[in-house]
């Protein structure tokens, strides 16, 4: 290859033949120029990275492009696409779609259950148990991969480590809301365009969220991720982490409460299938994500609907 680039939080420039680069393309040849004379200034710390990129401006998505010379940007939607089969997880489970919950409680997979960017599993359980008294007609529904990050005893389906990839993008597209902290489903998520209650402490949200999202932090501290070898397992401030115990069951509950009433839902009138619902769009054994919100204007497959407000909170 005449260039091979690797992103760490930034892009460097491990190799280029920087005479063909020029005279093939100047205008690329002056962009990587510049990236490789700044990366020769910049201390390689993510922490450091993450604060230089909100000084600028520029979240966890934009921040490569120090100078602004590739067009990236914080909402440029990544692609999707699922097998057709993933849709049966639904009707296997007894799920309609914008009918339930998800939630999850995993971070980073190649560290242990012990990470402090996850919310203190009593405190997910208790949220939980608040949520389903609010609205007891909306199954809550653990997913994930990882069994090791603890199984919340009062979810109404736990289905953690029983769905293939395709399948979890099928759950998290359709359900009305997802929590979780800072980790992969919350992207995952938000690329599906759907909205999420995200716990927040070491991390920094306004680098690494989602504005679209409710963002949850009590401000006590932080964020000091990469501060440290091991901030992943030990928290200056002790265990619990206290950024993460100070966002309690009831900020939480609170919040999605205010969310889910705000809503005005269509009520469905047709059976949902099990191939996806625009087969224009099939290419092959993979689809295309059509978008839709819920609400008055609310498309995609809710073709055929009664207008009606169908999120009541329980009296």
């Amino acid at each position: 290859y005449d260039v091979f680039l690797n992103t760490r939080r930034l892009w460097n420039v491990f190799y280029c033949n920087w005479d063909k680069l020029q005279r093939l393309s100047p205008k690329f040849y002056n962009a990587l120029k510049k990236l490789h004379e700044f990366n020769k200034q910049v201390i390689d710390n993510y922490a450091l990275i993450n604060l230089y990129g909100e000084l600028n401006g520029k979240n966890r998505r934009e921040q490569q492009d120090v100078f602004g010379d590739f067009a990236l940007h914080r909402d440029i939607s990544p692609y999707c696409g699922w097998r057709e089969n993933a849709f049966e997880i639904l009707a296997k489970h007894g799920l309609t779609p914008g009918r339930y919950i998800t939630i999850s409680r995993a971070a980073d997979g190649n560290y242990n259950p012990s990470h402090i960017k996850l919310w203190p599993l009593e405190y997910a359980d208790q949220a939980v148990s608040l949520l389903k008294e609010s609205f007891p007609s909306l199954p809550i529904i653990q997913v994930g991969a990882e069994k090791s990050y603890g199984i919340l005893k009062n979810v109404n389906q736990n289905l953690i480590s029983k769905t293939s990839p395709d399948e979890i993008k099928v759950l998290l597209k359709y359900a009305l809301l997802h929590i979780d902290n800072d980790g992969g489903l919350m992207h995952l998520r938000a690329a599906l365009h759907g909205k999420s209650v995200i716990v927040w402490g070491p991390t920094s949200y306004k680098n690494i969220g989602y504005p679209q999202n409710i963002n949850l932090n009590a401000g006590v501290c932080g964020p000091c991720a990469y501060l440290t070898k091991l901030w992943t397992l030990h928290c200056p401030k002790g265990s619990p982490a206290p950024c993460m115990a100070a966002v309690t069951p009831q900020m939480l509950v609170k919040a999605a409460e205010a969310y889910l009433l705000s809503l005005e839902a269509p009520k469905l009138t047709q059976t949902f299938r099990s191939a996806p619902p625009f087969p224009e769009a099939t290419r092959g054994s993979t689809g295309v994500w059509e978008d839709f919100s819920y609400g008055p204007h609310t498309q995609g497959i809710f073709a055929h609907y009664e207008q009606g407000q169908v999120i009541e909170r329980q009296k």
